[in-house]
């Protein structure tokens, strides 16, 4: 919502405590953040100017927020598992159509396959004509729109989710601690790491 609660306040004091470590050590900062960790780290870095945000690598797990990649480290990025239903509260949109992309390469289609079944079905579904020519036209620049769209979801990947699970909202998930394993082998040598998990 925007609002400087005192858990944001701290957010921001900590993730500035980090640097400061990180600087004296001169080692990276890296944060994992689940569920409404995400969101109190979107909002502390609004909170922080431009030099502070570039230096932490951000990585969110079943995010109540998506982390965008302009807002700190270019490293950053937000994972989401295809059960976690927590993703599509905060930013339904990006949920939408990283689960499309997911399903479609699941299913063995390209990016632009998808793309273009999204662009075909807001055809369908919005214009009341069976005109060929007309419907061509408007899913031509629907595939234009959701290329552009697609191109704000690089930073975001649906992961497979733990088998048998249908809404599971946890970062002790399998699927995010193989994901957080992964990452923290890959990690620069030198790196202070955080977890927020609220």
């Amino acid at each position: 919502m925007g609002v400087d609660t005192p858990l944001v306040t701290w957010t921001v004091k900590f993730l500035r405590y980090l640097l400061t470590i990180g600087e004296q050590d001169k080692k990276s900062v890296i944060v994992f953040a689940h569920s409404q960790g995400a969101i109190y780290i979107e909002h502390a870095l609004e909170l922080m100017d431009v030099k502070e945000r570039k230096l932490l690598r951000i990585f969110t797990f079943g995010g109540g927020s998506f982390i965008e990649p302009e807002k700190c480290h270019s490293d950053s990025h937000n994972f989401a598992s295809a059960a976690d239903f927590v993703c599509s509260f905060a930013s339904p949109n990006y949920q939408y159509l990283a689960l499309k992309r997911y399903y479609g390469n699941k299913s063995g289609l390209s990016e632009q396959q998808v793309i273009y079944q999204l662009a075909f079905e807001d055809a369908i579904l919005e214009l009341d004509t069976l005109n060929t020519k007309t419907l061509e036209m408007y899913t031509k620049s629907r595939e234009r729109y959701y290329e552009q769209e697609f191109s704000k979801i690089n930073h975001i990947t649906i992961l497979d989710p733990d088998p048998g699970s249908t809404r599971k909202h946890e970062f002790i998930s399998d699927c995010y601690q193989d994901k957080v394993k992964e990452l923290i082998k890959k990690k620069p040598r030198k790196s202070v790491i955080f977890f927020l998990n609220l």
